[in-house]
């Protein structure tokens, strides 16, 4: 069965292009079987990413991500659209990798350590890029990867809640210093693994099927609740900070563009404060964590993350310019807390945009931003195109706020696992808005 966009080209003719307008549609061609193969080959790596993630299998998630970039470049290079390359947000992350590779990292403190982490960068926006304009091509497509995502999803919560029971995971892990939730996983991040896929996956409900019957509107708020609770239960402050928020944000905005939805927007509104109230009111341990977050925010200059901002800013105006290289911050901080310079050292800031500017300077710090912005831009653009899909903007702004939002304190943005988390989300994001864009253009 062909897409639209595949039985256009069959035809002869352009492709549809989504509203938002500003990266061309890059469907394989029907009539090569090299492209149909690599497809499915892309379309399957994708679909087992999450999967391997969350098992700790470091190692398959970068040769998925591999078999992603290698498929969608070889793709690119055989398509006759050559303009997707060269859009925006596209060119930007070009500039970028050349930035960090030929300025940032000959100036870098460890040149060799950081030309470790700069020189494979690349694969990273094209494991985004491929999951939002080559692998998901349709609605077809874009239904089995967020179903097979779902199921992932699903078993690492029932994994967790087991663990919340037991004290103990189903696959052997123990609750994490006796506060935080791990699932399968080795570490405390579950509700950020959870939490950014499961925004951009409701995203994806929302398109495919709210408006289709009233089950298909129950199990999204069913699963909406299940997530929200289970992020919440996981003791992890920033996930649940960030999910609370995004949520908050995507339904005021619902609310004001939308006067018919106010009142279940209201409700929905209600819904979530009674939840977190629940939780907060019959868990100890979620309350210590609550205080813990207080504490940090009202005092937030002496708390670590604080502490780590005022070290970074310091850093970054000794090499304002290229930075200190990647994985510059933890080789250079101690020296400069040695000398009583900064307050506190770490592995990395804990802040996304810190981050780029104490490693690549001003310079990748703007250009990251510019970015961002871009992304922004053409990922709401497909979300906004047209009265059939409208109402999802809010929904995609909020998958772009559980990984983009300035003032969250993160993982690194450079390390393997939680990067490969963070633009696979991007990727199912951009996916659901050009998806949308698409129904749009064709209707």
């Amino acid at each position: 069965m062909h897409t639209d966009q595949t039985s256009r080209s069959a035809r002869g003719q352009p492709p549809l292009q989504p509203a938002a307008g500003r990266i061309p549609s890059i469907a394989p061609d029907p009539r090569s079987r090299a492209d149909q193969r690599w497809h499915r080959i892309g379309l399957g790596s994708a679909a087992l990413l999450p999967a391997a993630l969350i098992t700790n299998q470091n190692g398959i998630a970068e040769l998925l991500t591999l078999l992603l970039a290698v498929g969608y470049a070889r793709h690119l290079w055989h398509a006759r659209h050559r303009a997707a390359p060269w859009a925006l947000p596209s060119l930007l992350l070009i500039g970028l990798w050349a930035w960090m590779n030929l300025v940032v990292t000959p100036l870098a403190m460890d040149p060799a350590e950081s030309l470790r982490h700069t020189l494979p960068w690349f694969r990273l926006p094209l494991l985004a890029f491929a999951i939002g304009t080559w692998v998901v091509r349709d609605r077809a497509s874009l239904g089995l990867l967020a179903a097979i995502w779902a199921g992932t999803l699903l078993l690492g919560v029932v994994d967790g809640l087991w663990q919340l029971a037991t004290g103990t995971s189903l696959s052997g892990v123990p609750i994490h210093g006796g506060a935080r939730l791990t699932g399968p996983l080795d570490r405390p991040n579950i509700g950020a693994f959870t939490a950014r896929l499961g925004l951009p996956l409701l995203a994806a409900g929302l398109l495919l099927l709210w408006g289709r019957h009233r089950r298909g509107r129950l199990l999204l708020l069913a699963a909406a609740a299940l997530g929200v609770a289970f992020v919440l239960l996981t003791g992890e402050r920033t996930a649940s900070l960030m999910l609370l928020l995004s949520l908050t944000l995507a339904l005021a905005w619902t609310a004001l563009r939308a006067p018919a939805a106010r009142l279940p927007v209201v409700g929905m509104l209600i819904g979530l404060a009674i939840l977190a109230t629940v939780l907060v009111a019959t868990s100890p341990r979620i309350q210590t964590r609550l205080t813990q977050t207080i504490g940090d925010v009202s005092n937030y200059a002496e708390s670590v993350y604080g502490k780590l901002l005022i070290s970074s800013l310091v850093m970054s105006a000794e090499r304002p310019l290229a930075g200190h290289g990647i994985r510059g911050f933890r080789t250079a901080c101690p020296a400069f807390e040695a000398a009583g310079r900064v307050p506190h050292c770490d592995m990395h800031p804990h802040n996304l945009y810190a981050e780029w500017l104490v490693e690549c300077g001003v310079v990748g710090l703007l250009g990251f931003v510019a970015f961002v912005l871009a992304f922004g831009r053409e990922v709401l653009g497909g979300g906004r195109s047209g009265p059939g899909t409208r109402a999802l903007a809010p929904w995609l702004l909020a998958a772009l706020c559980i990984v983009l939002f300035p003032l969250q304190a993160t993982q690194s943005f450079f390390s393997n696992w939680p990067a490969l988390l963070a633009w696979a989300s991007l990727g199912l994001t951009l996916a659901v808005a050009r998806e949308a864009g698409r129904a749009n253009a064709s209707a």
